[in-house]
């Protein structure tokens, strides 16, 4: 549900909660606008705390920042053929994990 809505149907929401609901609303919008440029390109997006260390310091000119999350821009030869196919089945940890 988009926020401005909820804002006009409940104007007794304490602020704090609907800035939470914002903030999860716009970080998946950015998510989804994230996931279907980066498929366009044939690039994925790894969370940075599945990317080793010693590989951080190859990968730090490819780094996107979404909110507080940190990932790194790979391409598919330079993941595992098992990460490539959970990333294609929306199973990994890339940017579609914004749930928790």
């Amino acid at each position: 549900m988009n926020p401005a809505a909820l804002a006009y149907l409940h104007p007794s929401i304490p602020l704090a909660q609907y800035s939470r609901y914002v903030t999860r609303y716009y970080g998946k919008e950015l998510n989804d606008l994230g996931t279907s440029l980066l498929s366009i390109v044939g690039w994925y997006a790894v969370a940075r705390p599945l990317v080793p260390p010693t590989a951080r310091l190859h990968f730090q000119e490819r780094v996107i920042k979404v909110g507080r999350r940190i990932y790194y821009l790979l391409q598919p030869m330079e993941l595992s053929h098992r990460a490539v196919l959970r990333a294609r089945e929306g199973n990994g940890p890339w940017l579609n994990d914004w749930e928790d």
